[in-house]
């Protein structure tokens, strides 16, 4: 993971996340087609902030918006699938959001 890190201190509103991604079963690329992010578990109603894009190699990046009536402690969640095998590898950080 690149930015942010576990337990940083947030402003709401944009935020630039980036970070790096690769399934190794992959024979070429990346072997990921998709990065989802969510403020909080998507499956317990999680906010999507977002898809982020691959730049060159390995590393991706996007800026998302975090709302300002959303402060305190949340997780970002980072839903990354294979295009290898299908499946999807979840990420957590943990962050504190403020105003």
């Amino acid at each position: 993971m690149g930015n942010p890190q576990p337990g940083d201190t947030v402003k709401t509103g944009a935020l630039a996340l980036s970070g790096d991604a690769v399934d190794r079963a992959a024979r070429s690329g990346t072997g990921i087609d998709l990065i989802e992010i969510f403020l909080d578990n998507r499956d317990e109603g999680g906010l999507f902030l977002g898809h982020a894009q691959f730049g060159a190699g390995t590393f991706w990046q996007t800026t998302v918006t975090l709302p300002s009536n959303q402060v305190g402690a949340h997780a970002l969640y980072f839903y990354t699938r294979s295009s290898v095998s299908g499946a999807t590898v979840t990420t957590v950080v943990p962050i504190t959001t403020e105003k």
